[in-house]
């Protein structure tokens, strides 16, 4: 289970080592996570299927996403499971991460981190 708060030593192995600065959370995600496992012709998929929210200062935004990581296979598989989704329940498909919509509510500008290739999100 992860701390409320946050730990400093933590940092001792990472380029913030000697850190001494104050550390505190600029945003919180609360997640609700129903796991299942699909078998796509020669993919194992995981689908997780997350709904809560995300808060940074005063702005809240909800959750309500699909998200399906490619366990073993190709991408293309993967690819295919989420138009399906897309197309049967009319999700949209995005990659944007829950740390970068945080990211967005707390600055107003979008992150332009780098995503993991193997994970698709679908969100309703």
């Amino acid at each position: 289970m992860l701390a409320e708060q946050p730990e400093p030593q933590r940092l001792a192995e990472t380029p913030l080592a000697g850190f001494e600065g104050e550390l505190f959370p600029v945003l919180r995600t609360e997640v609700i996570r129903t796991l299942r496992k699909l078998r796509h012709n020669d993919a194992n998929i995981e689908i997780a299927v997350d709904q809560g929210s995300i808060r940074a200062s005063d702005r809240t935004e909800d959750i309500h996403e699909v998200e399906l990581e490619l366990k073993e296979g190709k991408p293309a598989a993967l690819y295919r499971v989420a138009k399906e989704l897309q197309a049967d329940l009319g999700l949209i498909l995005g990659s944007e991460s829950k740390s970068d919509r945080g990211w967005r509510l707390l600055t107003s500008e979008p992150h332009r981190g780098e995503k993991n290739p193997g994970s698709a999100f679908c969100g309703i």
